[in-house]
């Protein structure tokens, strides 16, 4: 009897592990493209996999993921408010990039300032400002992600080969 209890302990042990590798082995990262600017200058960058695009625009776009509430935050709202559930702390993540036109010229530039990043392009003579906001228990991802995502972000010129918007 114990031959068989070790054996299936270990099984399941090896499932588990299994299951948590697969998971770590999956996209975590997709790629945004936007529509063509006005002057044909596009701009991408990658977002974790789960965001979606929730308005899109050909100067702005805005992704955002609301985390489910788990129970443990569903009996602490319970707890706080007499069990009336009133206000419940919400884990989310958002992603917004604005695009400006520039009309005098400009040097091309790069800097990042707490969890944004503004981008000036020469060429195209525009200003990208790309903001990435975590709140409740996303925050734990912010430090990994946000650089992620602002190392990636790129302007691509209209003689850069066509990618398509996504």
């Amino acid at each position: 009897m114990k031959f068989w209890l070790r054996n299936l302990l270990i099984l399941v042990g090896l499932l588990i592990v299994g299951v948590t590798w697969r998971r770590n082995q999956t996209a975590y990262y997709a790629t945004f493209v936007s529509a063509p600017l006005d002057d044909g200058t596009q701009y991408t960058f990658l977002y974790p996999a789960h965001m979606r695009i929730v308005d899109s625009s050909r100067e702005s776009v805005l992704l955002r993921y609301r985390a489910p509430i788990s129970l443990q935050e569903k009996v602490s709202g319970w707890m706080r408010f007499g069990f009336a559930v009133k206000s419940l702390p919400m884990s989310s993540h958002d992603l917004s990039v604005h695009v400006s036109s520039q009309t005098k010229p400009f040097k091309n530039s790069r800097e990042v300032e707490d969890w944004t990043l503004y981008v000036d392009d020469a060429r195209s003579r525009k200003s990208f400002y790309l903001e990435d906001q975590y709140w409740g228990s996303e925050r734990q991802h912010q430090a990994r992600e946000s650089k992620t995502i602002m190392e990636s972000f790129r302007v691509l010129s209209p003689q850069t080969p066509a990618l398509p918007p996504k």
